[in-house]
């Protein structure tokens, strides 16, 4: 039953009964007025009672919901719904995070943006680490002095073994700058064979010009001035290019270890998350 049928049968007397004054049952229906103006039911008052000072008493708006409320249906407010903002969980040990929600470190530690760990910004008590494959960076939270980032300790002297998160990242930071330097050396070679190159190709046409100007031909001379210079520089020009060709193998090689010490913290990186998420 709504609220204006259960007030008409009110006033009809269904309820009531004839026992009951009008002035009670007009100040029944005046409390069933202010109750639902702002529940949405306001045209369902009956529209003779609608103009009717609402100056009702505590008491007889009590009695209008001690009678008519226990049968009576009420419509939802209408309003402005209020945003509710999305909570922001609490960084913890265990937690995995992809590039697109990475919790913010305040440095690297170690490492790059690819390969590395640093403290939280939030809680320098916890770090992440991370590793990057063909699907992207992953990060995972652990606490500051986790095994699995600082390495196992051993039993026996209680030192931190070689084998954490962090040395692995250190390793992999110096096979990196070696590569850097090789291919800085390689980019060296080539540079100083070009500027020998152009030094041997002008060393010989001033050869042969001296040849053909000066001594009309006779060209021994000539050949005893720039034979020894064009012999110097092409032997320098033999040198550098096997130079360069040992820093181009060992290129190749510093690339191979780094493929292994990548694969090694991703490994590593996936036994932290076993053994933090499982404590």
């Amino acid at each position: 039953m709504k609220i204006g049928d259960c007030a008409s049968a009110y006033l009809g007397g269904t309820r009531f009964g004839r026992r009951e004054t009008v002035g009670a049952q007009t100040q029944i229906h005046l409390s069933h007025r202010v109750a639902v103006r702002d529940s949405g039911q306001y045209d369902a008052i009956p529209s003779r009672l609608r103009n009717l000072q609402p100056e009702l008493s505590s008491i007889c708006r009590a009695i209008f919901y001690h009678r008519c409320a226990p049968n009576a249906t009420f419509a939802a407010p209408v309003g402005t719904p209020v945003a509710i903002p999305t909570p922001i969980p609490t960084l913890g040990p265990g937690q995995y995070f992809e590039e697109d929600n990475k919790p913010v470190v305040s440095l690297i530690e170690g490492g790059d943006k690819q390969f590395g760990y640093g403290p939280l910004k939030d809680n320098p008590s916890l770090y992440a680490m991370w590793v990057t494959d063909e699907d992207g960076t992953h990060y995972f939270v652990v606490p500051k002095g986790d095994d699995s980032l600082l390495g196992d300790k051993d039993p026996l002297t209680d030192q931190r073994l070689k084998n954490g998160f962090n040395q692995f990242i250190e390793d992999r930071d110096k096979t990196v700058t070696d590569m850097q330097s090789k291919r800085d050396d390689i980019r060296a070679h080539q540079r100083s064979r070009e500027i020998k190159f152009y030094t041997v190709s002008a060393n010989v046409g001033f050869v042969a010009g001296f040849c053909i100007v000066v001594t009309l031909g006779v060209c021994g001379a000539a050949v005893a001035i720039g034979a020894p210079i064009a012999i110097k520089v092409g032997s320098e020009g033999f040198v550098d290019n096997a130079e360069r060709e040992s820093d181009i193998d060992r290129l190749s090689t510093l690339e191979d270890s780094l493929v292994k010490e990548e694969a090694r913290l991703q490994g590593k990186f996936e036994v932290a998350r076993a053994s933090v998420s499982s404590a």
